[in-house]
């Protein structure tokens, strides 16, 4: 609930510092002659923001979030017993840890065989947010297992993880392009000229991700072939470390 609440004023704050912040980059996509007309978007963006820092403002001034925050802060004061403790809690670190990092690879597996160039841009989204699930895990946790062979893995994973992370930003970009220019059309905030530049911005993005597709599947095979998977295995049946972080 607590999440939920600060998403819903934050979240899209945050994405408007995103694209106002890419516009150096929008630019440079564009010839010339179109470059100046970026501008009304750019104003257009700065407005929002200003009227969503202004919905947020409001928001943590009123009682409810006042309340919200005196609950929040009697939850984190409350000690959990002991009973109600989960069964794994009593269990070594790294064998969850391992658990979870076999379930979410096998996820990766299963979902990318699926893919091609092809596939919906949601199959993508789904095994990019697996992927980072299980970037997140080798990050925290790899210190307990064999360093050259949770190396090689984390090599290949973040390899991956490039490729969807920019699928997926440019993806949102492109969703995000047609849909302010959706809304600046509604409020009659448009010329002929600022259409066409952010069409051209659209054209662009979508470029780039058909790019990112034809370099999936390299980038996939580095993690689910094969050599990788026996060696993955490897490392967590691995039951032979003297320390932690040894090879």
């Amino acid at each position: 609930m607590y999440k939920r609440q600060a998403e819903k004023f934050a979240s899209p704050i945050r994405d408007l510092d995103i694209y106002l912040s890419l516009f150096d980059e929008f630019a440079s996509r564009l010839d010339q002659a179109h470059r100046a007309s970026l501008r009304p978007l750019y104003e257009y963006l700065k407005d929002q923001k200003a009227a969503k820092q202004w919905q947020m403002r409001t928001a943590l001034e009123s009682t409810r979030y006042k309340k919200l925050m005196e609950n929040w802060k009697s939850f984190l004061a409350h000690k959990q017993a002991h009973q109600d403790l989960p069964s794994s809690a009593g269990h070594p670190i790294r064998e969850i840890a391992a658990i979870r990092i076999a379930e979410l690879y096998r996820e990766i597996l299963s979902l990318g065989r699926e893919l091609n160039e092809e596939s919906n841009a949601e199959a993508l989204v789904a095994l990019h947010q697996t992927s980072k699930k299980l970037g997140y895990h080798l990050e925290l946790f790899h210190s307990l297992f064999p360093r050259k062979k949770v190396a090689r893995l984390m090599e290949a994973q973040l390899s991956l993880q490039e490729n969807l992370n920019s699928f997926h930003d440019l993806n949102l970009q492109h969703d995000a392009l047609l849909e302010y220019r959706h809304k600046m059309q509604q409020e009659q905030r448009t010329m002929p000229v600022w259409l066409e530049t952010m069409d051209l911005l659209v054209e662009d993005r979508e470029r780039e991700c058909r790019k990112a597709r034809r370099e999936f599947p390299e980038r996939f095979k580095k993690l689910a072939g094969k050599k990788m998977q026996k060696q993955f295995r490897s490392l967590l049946e691995d039951r032979e470390m003297k320390g932690r972080g040894t090879a």
